[in-house]
């Protein structure tokens, strides 16, 4: 039974602003999360409540936040999984056990800005019609050192892609990339984001964001609250910000695309199916859009001429362009290969076992703290 307590004394009364969760998803994260627990307590707006869902690591990570929790001014549970759900079911499980009303999803390796959680908060107080905030970032390396870009210039995401996202265009809000670490969403969306269809293969963020991003308004803050961390012991897609050389390796052995381009026909069922919440017509309709390009893009033929009369088709309705990176994913897809790449097979990560045992219902290490 629980018997920690929320809230302290900055965040207790009447306040307009909603009340935070903060879901952070943790494996093996040691060497980075005092740095990442820190910047929390350092918010000028401080959380209601910190969820920790630990992955089965095999590091002190949970000790560093049993040792966190004894001095921080909010909040904190941990919990610790019976067997490795994998990153993705890792932030389902944290997102479920959050109770506040805002939820930001938490990596253990990055560092937030002390005025993220009061920046993005005040664009949900602004109006109950905002469902999910996101922000910029900034890249820094393994040290905190900046690289000298964010992932906005990264990845084309200027003040017009800002004004598109604000009129409800899901193709601009998916050049955002739809991190995790730089979104926020209301709890009341819970129902409709959960369960994540086919978690080992659906990545959280572009679901949450897909999904919350159709029903609901979306607002961009446009200053990087969040210090991205990249560093080698990483996802491909951070290693290709590090060394474009290695992210053309794994490519180049692993299946390219499958992972992401099945979540926009999942996208759809759950839109379709869920009679809670509404999508507009113009919504569904870019997501039908949005898994048509997708779905090509996993069709593509291993041999070389017919994927690359299969992109060309694709190009010329200009799906690359409103879904894609242009250019250069159709460029990618011609020399690389869709999904049929690696043999037709849906590669499974290295974590996910069809025999994995279900989770205990061990309750959570609760901490009470003191304002």
């Amino acid at each position: 039974m629980e018997t920690g307590f929320t809230g302290n004394a900055q965040n207790g009364g009447a306040r307009s602003t909603p009340t935070i969760s903060i879901a952070m998803a943790v494996y093996n994260g040691a060497r980075f999360l005092p740095e990442m627990l820190e910047s929390l307590r350092r918010q000028t707006l401080l959380p209601d409540e910190l969820v920790v869902c630990d992955n089965c690591s095999t590091d002190n990570s949970r000790a560093l936040v049993e040792e966190f929790a004894r001095r921080a001014p909010f909040a904190v549970k941990l919990y610790v999984n019976g067997h490795n759900l994998g990153p993705d079911a890792n932030f389902e499980r944290a997102f479920g056990l959050c109770t506040k009303e805002i939820i930001f999803p938490a990596d253990c390796d990055d560092v937030w800005l002390p005025h993220k959680l009061a920046a993005m908060a005040a664009c949900f107080a602004e109006s109950d019609e905002v469902g999910l905030v996101m922000c910029d970032r900034e890249m820094v390396n393994e040290h905190l050192q900046p690289l000298g870009r964010t992932w906005c210039s990264e990845v084309g995401c200027g003040p017009e892609t800002h004004r598109r996202i604000a009129r409800g265009r899901l193709d601009a809000l998916l050049r955002t990339r739809l991190g995790g670490n730089v979104m926020a969403f209301r709890n009341r969306f819970l129902p409709l984001i959960l369960p994540i269809e086919e978690p080992w293969y659906v990545g959280y963020d572009h679901w949450v964001g897909m999904l919350v991003g159709s029903v609901a308004h979306v607002e961009f803050v446009p200053q990087p609250l969040v210090l991205f961390r990249l560093h080698p012991n990483q996802s491909s897609q951070k290693m290709f910000l590090l060394d474009p050389s290695e992210h053309l390796r794994l490519r180049s052995t692993r299946r390219p695309v499958a992972r992401y381009l099945l979540s926009a026909p999942l996208v759809l069922k759950r839109l379709l199916v869920t009679d809670s919440f509404r999508a507009p017509p113009r919504a569904l309709t870019q997501i039908a859009d949005l898994a048509a390009h997708w779905m090509a893009r996993m069709a593509l033929p291993r041999a070389f001429v017919p994927r690359l009369a299969a992109v060309a088709t694709e190009l010329a309705s200009l799906r690359y362009h409103r879904y894609s990176s242009g250019l250069r994913s159709a460029i990618k897809d011609a020399m690389l290969g869709g999904a049929e790449f690696d043999g037709g097979v849906v590669s499974k990560e290295s974590w996910f076992s069809s025999e994995a045992q279900p989770l205990t219902n061990e309750p959570p290490r609760n901490f009470l703290t003191r304002s």
